[in-house]
């Protein structure tokens, strides 16, 4: 992913792009398409770049995304966590649903 970084106009240190909803959204999806069955972790999701996992996953789910929450093992920890599984697209297929 590449980022774009602005100079505040008085010459100060480069300020980094904020995380909108619209890309924390399509984060948690790709991560979540990407994860096949596996489980993700807020932590997981927040180590790709989404500051608001948890909102992330709402705003989908009010989209109409089934977002199952599970209990297993994630696809990078060994250990037995909370996390979530993408289960199901809206009605009408990909590229239907208004993600805000």
């Amino acid at each position: 992913m590449t980022e774009t970084w602005s100079a505040v106009p008085d010459g100060r240190a480069p300020v980094p792009p904020r995380a909108t909803p619209d890309r924390e959204q399509d984060c948690t999806l790709r991560t979540l398409e990407r994860a096949g069955d596996s489980i993700v972790t807020l932590d997981e999701l927040r180590a790709g770049g989404v500051a608001h996992p948890g909102q992330a996953i709402y705003e989908l789910q009010l989209a109409g995304y089934r977002i199952e929450r599970v209990a297993g093992r994630g696809h990078r920890l060994p250990r037995r966590n909370l996390g979530y599984r993408l289960e199901g697209r809206p009605e009408g297929g990909p590229g239907t649903a208004q993600l805000h």
